[in-house]
This record gives C-alpha cells, sequence and structure tokens, in this order.
C-alpha cells in the first residue's frame, strides 16, 4: 500500500528545500523526503491540493519537515535583516530564607524586536542541544526552540535556567503541511505564539532577591550578636522566661467539678559570658537555674535548628527583632514535678475526700 502522506515540501538534487509549486510534475520534480530521503513524487493535479507523496511504499510521517523549514527560517533572519518579534511576558521568582519563609519578586519583560546577527541550528548548550542558537549586535544570546510535535519538557526548561540563556519556544504546530515560505517565515518570525522558556529578567530578579535576602540576614545577624552580648551582660535577669504549668480536674460524688493548678518560672540566676559558636550556627553557653541547676544555654539566628537533642535540661533562645523566644528542652522531670504539685493542689482543695494511700503519701511529700 502506497504511503498516504502528503508533504508540502522536499529537498532538491542542490540539497535546497523545494515547495511544491516550484517543482515539475512527478517523478521530474527530482526531490527527497526531508526526514527519510526517500524518492518523491509530485502531484499537481486538478482535484486534490497539491502535495509530495512517497514514490514508494514507506512507513516514514515527514513530520520535522515545518520544524526544519522554520528553523531555516530563523538562520536566513540573520542574512535577511528581518526581525524576530519577541512577545512581552513576565513572572514571578521565589527564594526562602532562614527562617524558611518564601520570598517573592516580579518580573516583566516587555515586546520587542530581535534583530537577529548570527544564527546556528543544532548547537550544543551544555547538556542540550538548542535547535537555533542566535546573537544580536550586542552580544545577546538567544535560544529558540520549535514545537511541531514536541513540547519542551520542565527537565529541558531548567537547562536553560542554569545556563543562564534567554530561551523562548515558537509553536509551529498548526502551520498547514503545504505552506510556503513566505507563510512559514511570517509565523516564526512575528505571528506564531511564543512562549518563553527562561528569561534574563527572571535571572536578575532572583539576583535582586537573594541580595535582599542576604542584606536583610546581615543586618540580623549584627542584631543577633547585639542580644547574645545584651542577655550575657545580665539581660538574661529581665526575660520572659517559659512558664511550666499543669491543670487537673475532678469531679466529686456530688458532681461539684475542683481543679488543681500549678506553674512554675524556672529562671537564670547566672549565665558564664564564655561563649562557643558551633558549626551549625547556634552559639552555646552554661548557665545555672534558681542557684543550684547547671543547664546548656543555647543562642540560635532562626528557629530551623540544626541539633541534638540535649540529654540534659537547657533553654533554647531564638533572636527575634521584638523580643528573644526563650523554650525549656529536656526538662520532663521538672514538668513532672509541676503535675504532682498541681495534683497536691487538688487535693488540698477536697480535704474531705478519703485518698488512696499512694495520694496520701504524695500529699505528705508536700506538706
Amino acid at each position: 500500500m502506497m504511503n498516504s502522506v502528503k508533504l508540502g515540501w522536499g529537498i532538491g538534487k542542490d540539497g535546497k528545500y523545494k515547495h511544491i509549486r516550484s517543482v515539475d510534475n512527478g517523478l521530474k520534480c527530482d526531490c527527497v523526503c526531508p526526514d527519510c530521503l526517500q524518492p518523491l513524487v509530485a502531484n499537481q493535479g486538478s482535484v486534490k491540493r497539491w502535495h509530495f507523496a512517497h514514490a514508494s511504499n514507506s512507513s516514514c510521517k515527514g513530520e520535522s519537515v515545518i520544524h526544519r523549514i522554520a528553523k531555516r527560517v530563523i538562520v536566513n533572519a540573520a542574512h535577511s535583516g528581518l526581525p524576530l518579534y519577541l512577545s512581552s511576558n513576565g513572572g514571578a521568582v521565589y527564594e526562602q530564607d532562614k527562617d524558611g519563609i518564601v520570598h517573592s519578586k516580579e518580573w516583566y519583560a516587555p515586546e520587542r524586536q530581535y534583530h537577529i546577527r548570527q544564527a546556528k541550528e543544532e548547537v550544543k548548550l551544555g547538556s542540550q542541544i538548542v535547535d537555533v542558537l542566535c546573537h544580536d549586535k550586542a552580544g545577546n544570546t538567544l535560544a529558540v526552540e520549535i514545537f511541531y510535535t514536541h513540547k519542551k519538557s520542565d527537565v529541558d526548561i531548567e537547562k536553560f535556567a542554569k545556563n543562564t540563556v534567554e530561551a523562548i519556544e515558537i509553536d509551529v504546530s498548526g502551520i498547514p503541511w503545504d505552506a510556503t515560505y513566505e507563510q512559514i517565515e511570517k509565523a516564526v518570525l512575528q505571528n506564531a505564539r511564543r512562549t518563553v522558556l527562561h528569561s534574563p529578567q527572571a535571572d536578575q530578579a532572583r539576583a535582586e532577591l537573594v541580595r535582599d535576602i542576604e542584606e536583610r540576614l546581615s543586618a540580623d545577624l549584627a542584631a543577633f550578636d547585639a542580644m547574645i552580648e545584651m542577655i550575657l551582660n545580665g539581660g538574661y535577669e529581665s526575660l520572659d522566661y517559659p512558664v511550666l504549668s499543669h491543670l487537673v480536674n475532678h469531679r466529686d460524688s456530688k458532681g461539684v467539678l475542683h481543679t488543681g493548678r500549678s506553674e512554675r518560672r524556672p529562671k537564670l540566676t547566672s549565665l558564664d559570658k564564655d561563649i562557643v559558636r558551633l558549626k551549625t550556627g547556634l552559639v552555646r553557653t552554661t548557665g545555672v537555674v534558681s542557684n543550684k541547676v547547671e543547664i546548656d544555654v543555647f543562642f540560635s539566628l532562626s528557629d530551623l535548628i540544626d541539633m541534638a537533642k540535649p540529654t540534659k535540661p537547657a533553654l533554647l533562645i531564638v533572636y527575634d527583632k521584638d523580643r528573644p523566644r526563650l523554650e525549656w528542652l529536656c526538662v520532663e522531670k521538672w514538668q513532672e514535678k509541676v503535675n504532682e504539685m498541681a495534683l497536691v493542689d487538688l487535693i488540698n482543695k477536697m480535704p474531705h475526700i478519703k485518698l488512696l494511700p499512694r495520694f496520701q503519701k504524695l500529699k505528705d511529700k508536700y506538706k
């Protein structure tokens, strides 16, 4: 069965692309298929649309013809002086700071005419092959991808970003198979839909965003050091220490609800001024709570803390521009005592209740 694929273009003996309307009829066209390089026959009848067909049976679909011509249009534009239209585009870039907060910055690129000075097909750019790589008079590089049957994947798009090369994709999937060179040229250079794969404006916006974050970080580091110095030099006495608390309820035989409460606010009574700056970004020293319990004290610039769980009571002090945030760590035994005191408070509020031996023992413990 003869291949029924219709082509609008073939390659002549001179190696140039030939449109169906520029050749002789039949095998006299002396053309081959741009894809499989097998002989073509020009069908120029009076009923059907003129087209090339494979002269013999072939499984070739001739899908790359428009793709090839489109690339040739861009290369030829470097010689003809015809500009390539770049549509306006915009978006936003995102970066995460030390606290895990995501910041964004918008960018915009207006439409413009790109005047191609040099253009080359199938150029290796890093780990990818670009359909056409262009340069203008100012030395600005533009990678042009032609979409006819396969759009660029997210992986391919990411590669353009890594190479920091401006890149666009021109959609020629809607161009008729028998379109003339002039029609393809107009679509490629002007009318066909364009998609921005990567923009230098995005790179610029990202660089500015990173710089803004770094400047804020630099200011925070200075304030962090100032906070540590303030606390070491007596400021620990006025810190807002976390409260360890517990509440326990019991409803008696008459249905009356009784509540026992207990809370404790451990505080530093002394603090060693000698500090150690850890590789994790933490700053460590030691202190004493209630004049008897020695603990580790950690200072952190951020809530995102890379630290092992302490094996003894510790105090974490996190920088905040308003006031330091404090958290007790590894104080389970302290909390157990607070829980017991809440239960004792409940027992004392119910003097007529008959206590089990273990509760009586607990009450006697805190007389």
